[in-house]
């Protein structure tokens, strides 16, 4: 049981990394972790650092869980140290989210992901802002890098238009092993142009994947234009969930997406619908796709 209880580490608020501190250090070296969560901890760049410089003598380590503090030059360049091909780690999960810090340190944290991606198999950068072109250059050289990846979420960094289809058109090219893709809230305007890139790039990825298992496209403001999408799904021997919340659906697209996926319902129904299950495999000549997720909820 206590073996058990040392491989996940949760510290969640500057108390507890406090108490954390306080346990004897000599002990601390030799606890096996696996997992590391540092939540809202308040945490400096400076102190990320020394907690990633203690963690790169974890070689069981396998995921990084970084959530609401501050990350900055000298922890990105412990990260890419960890991450680094020459490194003995097992780490290959990396979760950062709503994270404190400048454009810059943003590029240098895609930089540095970009030339240690082929470790990673599951990575989230969410709710950090990614929409300059600079910025938009590195991430997308960072996507190019990573064919092994298998989840990847992208969700909330704020990239739109063109920058949107053109990362798109990058993970379509070079995500083939990919089974979760979250691009959710990051909008496409009603530009028709730009939707239809990314809209083509899609339906390329889901027509030739032979890994994918989930797409949340939640938030895009596909409109009546994810009918494009439909049958691709409809069609797909892998995919098992879409999310299409917050994506002003016209209600006749809503019921004709739902039957598509042979769900039997009227107007009335869509109101209350969310989840599908057991969806009609006469129709769908094959009984993947379980879920079905157009409403807000």
């Amino acid at each position: 049981m206590a073996q058990a209880m040392s491989e996940v580490l949760h510290c969640r608020g500057a108390a507890n990394i406090r108490k954390q501190a306080e346990v004897d250090e000599e002990r601390v070296t030799y606890i096996p972790i696996k997992e590391i969560n540092l939540d809202d901890n308040g945490l400096k760049d400076a102190s990320f650092a020394h907690i990633l410089e203690s963690l790169a003598t974890q070689p069981s380590l396998k995921r990084i869980c970084y959530i609401n503090n501050e990350i900055g030059a000298k922890s990105i360049a412990q990260l890419a140290r960890i991450l680094s091909s020459d490194h003995e780690s097992d780490l290959n999960d990396l979760r950062i989210t709503a994270v404190k810090s400048s454009k810059h340190e943003v590029n240098l944290l895609l930089q540095a992901l970009a030339k240690c991606t082929n470790r990673l198999v599951r990575l989230r950068l969410s709710h950090i802002q990614i929409n300059e072109f600079v910025l938009m250059e590195s991430l997308k050289q960072m996507v190019f890098n990573m064919p092994h990846i298998q989840e990847l979420n992208l969700s909330f960094i704020n990239v739109h238009g063109r920058q949107l289809a053109d990362l798109m058109e990058v993970i379509q090219d070079n995500c083939q092993q990919i089974q979760y893709l979250n691009l959710s809230y990051n909008s496409l305007p009603s530009n028709l142009t730009w939707q239809q890139k990314f809209l083509h790039h899609l339906v390329i990825l889901i027509n030739t994947s032979s890994k994918l298992i989930d797409i949340d496209l939640s938030g895009m403001n596909l409109r009546e234009n994810v009918k494009a999408i439909q049958w691709p799904l409809a069609k797909s021997k892998t995919l098992e969930a879409i999310h299409l919340s917050d994506n002003n659906l016209p209600k006749p697209t809503e019921i004709n997406m739902l039957m598509v996926f042979g769900v039997k319902c009227s107007g009335d129904d869509v109101d209350n619908f969310s989840i599908t299950a057991k969806l009609d495999p006469r129709l769908l000549k094959r009984a993947a796709m379980t879920t079905v997720r157009v409403n807000n909820y």
